[in-house]
């Protein structure tokens, strides 16, 4: 998909849509969320440039990743700063999309909607915060780590969602 939302692939078809799209793609550090967390926990941000190619770098228009550091006298702050920057907005908004689905469904099939919007609702914010999480006591391990932090959260979330069905 990189050379489909990169604006500056001459195989993007809509460059204007690819750079909204860009723009779209934050964490939960990023919103109001984000900057209230890092109130409460004096969180302070670094920005740190890396030899890594970012997705819309081409071989004429090179860019590099920015990684983003976090310092706060609070280890559960700075831990929990981490794990927002593992929580996409866009990944939010299909989960939440695909729960929505779910818990129609189930109010469709007989249940309470008391009951299914807040099964809907555990099931949700219990599979984000898992994968987050796993992902960030990974990421100590590195990049590797991370990756299997994450996928070890998601199977977590997979069998908590299953218990709360």
């Amino acid at each position: 998909m990189q050379d489909y939302v990169n604006p500056y692939s001459s195989k993007c078809p809509n460059p204007k849509l690819g750079e909204w799209l860009i723009r779209q793609d934050k964490t939960l550090i990023d919103t109001q969320l984000g900057n209230y967390t890092k109130k409460v926990f004096n969180i302070k941000e670094k920005t740190i440039k890396t030899t890594i190619s970012d997705t819309h770098s081409t071989p004429q228009h090179k860019v590099k990743v920015l990684a983003k550091s976090f310092e706060s006298p609070s280890k559960l702050g700075k831990f929990t700063a981490r794990a927002m920057t593992r929580t996409p907005v866009i990944g939010l908004a299909v989960s939440a999309a695909i729960e929505t689905c779910q818990v129609v469904n189930a109010i469709k099939n007989g249940e309470k909607p008391d009951k299914a919007i807040v099964k809907g609702a555990l099931r949700f914010t219990s599979g984000t915060a898992i994968t987050a999480i796993c992902g960030t006591v990974g990421s100590f391990l590195g990049p590797v780590g991370s990756l299997v932090g994450l996928g070890i959260g998601a199977g977590l979330s997979y069998l908590v969602s299953k218990a709360i069905k």
